[in-house]
C-alpha cells in the first residue's frame, strides 16, 4: 500500500513547501506506508512561483531572486522533493490525500478538475484544503456540476476555513470538519536549525513576511523598530521601505530567522500559522487573497486583537498559554481525523 499527497510540493512559497513536509511527516509517522507525492503542478503555478520574478528590468532584482531559485532549488533536492511534471499523473495509488493548501483556489489558480480528484477512482480523502478567495456564487454551471460529482466522490473531506466548508456543504450536504494547517501535524528535523546569528551580523530584529501593509501600517512598523532600536528585515520578499531584504533564505533560514526575531509582521497565511507554531509575538495585516483561508483560524484562537491595523501599542503581547488548550484539542482532533479515515482503507485491505 501507498499513500500520495496532492498538493503545491515545489512552489518557491515557504508556507507551501513546509506544509506538504510536515503533512508527509505526520504521515509517516503514524502509517508503515510508502508515502510520496504527486508530481503534477500547473504550468501557471510554477511559472508564476518561478519565473516571473525574474521578468525585470532590474539587474540587481533579477540576480537576487535567480540566487532565490538556486538556493530553493538546492533544499528541495535535500528535502528529497520530487521534480515537478506538467501532465496529469494518478497512478493509482492505495491512498490518496488532497491537500493541504489552497489547490481548489479556482478564482486564483483556474479550475483544475485534476486538483478535485478527476480520474481518481480511488480511495480519497482530503487533509485542511482550501479554495482560497474563490466566491462560491461565481462559479459558473459547468464548475459547480463537475466539482459537485468529483466532492461526492470523496470518502472523507477535511478543509481549513468558513469559506472551503460551504462549497463542501453546497456541494454535499454534509458539513465537513475543519482542521489545522499541517505544520501543527508535526515538526521535522529542519525546524529545529538555527542560523548564526554573528555570522549574519544582526542586530535584534523584527521578521516582515509578506508585502500586503498600509503606508499607515508602514510607518507604524518603522517608527516601532526606530523606538525599540530594532532592525527590519523582510523575509522571501522584496520590501523597499525595510532596512534588509533576505530574498533567498530557504525555508530552513526562514524558520531560524523567525524563531530569533523579537517580533513578526505578517500579511501570509503561514506568517500566522507559523508564528502561532513557534509561539512568536505577532501582528497581521489582511491580503485578500489570504483572508478567507485565515478567518477561521483567527476567529478560532480568538487572535483577532492582533490586527495590525488596530493595534495601538504594538509591545502588547498576548499569553499563548490562553489559547494552548483550545489549540492541543484542535490538532489533537485533527490527527485523529487523518488517522482514522486513512486507517479505514488500511483495514479494509487487510480483510
Amino acid at each position: 500500500m501507498n499513500i500520495k499527497i496532492f498538493t503545491f510540493h515545489c512552489t518557491n512559497n515557504y508556507g507551501a513547501l513546509l506544509q506538504g513536509l510536515c503533512l508527509k511527516e505526520f504521515l509517516k509517522e503514524n502509517f508503515n506506508l510508502k508515502i510520496e507525492f504527486a508530481r503534477y503542478i500547473p504550468k501557471k503555478i510554477y511559472f508564476k512561483e518561478i519565473y516571473r520574478p525574474l521578468i525585470t528590468k532590474n539587474p540587481f532584482k533579477f540576480c537576487q531572486f535567480l540566487k532565490k531559485n538556486y538556493f530553493l532549488n538546492k533544499w528541495k533536492k535535500e528535502m528529497n522533493l520530487p521534480s515537478p511534471k506538467f501532465t496529469n499523473e494518478i497512478n493509482n495509488p492505495s491512498i490518496s490525500v488532497y491537500g493541504s493548501d489552497s489547490i481548489w483556489a479556482v478564482s486564483y489558480f483556474g479550475f483544475d478538475p485534476y486538483y478535485f480528484g478527476e480520474k481518481n477512482d480511488g480511495y480519497k480523502i482530503t487533509y485542511a484544503v482550501s479554495i482560497g478567495p474563490t466566491d462560491i456564487s461565481k462559479l459558473d454551471d459547468y464548475q459547480k456540476k463537475k466539482i459537485k460529482i468529483l466532492l461526492n466522490s470523496y470518502d472523507f473531506i477535511s478543509v481549513r476555513d468558513y469559506n472551503t466548508a460551504n462549497l463542501v456543504k453546497e456541494m454535499t450536504d454534509s458539513d465537513p470538519l475543519i482542521v489545522v494547517d499541517p505544520i501543527f501535524l508535526s515538526t521535522p528535523k529542519f525546524f529545529n536549525y538555527s542560523f548564526n546569528n554573528d555570522k549574519e551580523k544582526l542586530k535584534k530584529y523584527v521578521i516582515i513576511y509578506g508585502t500586503v501593509f498600509s503606508n499607515k501600517d508602514k510607518e507604524k512598523i518603522l517608527n516601532y523598530c526606530k523606538k525599540e532600536n530594532l532592525q527590519s528585515i523582510s523575509i522571501g520578499y522584496k520590501n523597499n521601505w525595510v532596512d534588509k531584504n533576505f530574498i533567498s533564505a530557504t525555508p530552513k533560514d526562514f524558520i531560524g530567522y523567525l524563531s530569533q526575531a523579537n517580533l513578526v509582521f505578517t500579511s501570509m497565511f503561514h506568517g500566522v500559522m507559523l508564528s502561532v507554531k513557534l509561539r512568536k509575538q505577532f501582528w497581521y495585516s489582511i491580503d485578500p487573497i489570504r483572508a478567507n483561508k485565515l478567518s477561521y483560524f483567527i476567529d478560532h484562537l480568538d487572535l483577532s486583537s492582533r490586527l495590525l491595523s488596530n493595534s495601538e501599542n504594538l509591545n502588547a503581547n498576548f499569553d499563548y498559554a490562553l489559547i494552548e488548550n483550545k489549540l492541543f484539542d484542535w490538532i489533537k482532533l485533527s490527527k485523529e481525523y487523518l488517522t482514522n479515515s486513512i486507517n479505514k482503507k488500511v483495514v479494509l485491505e487487510r480483510y
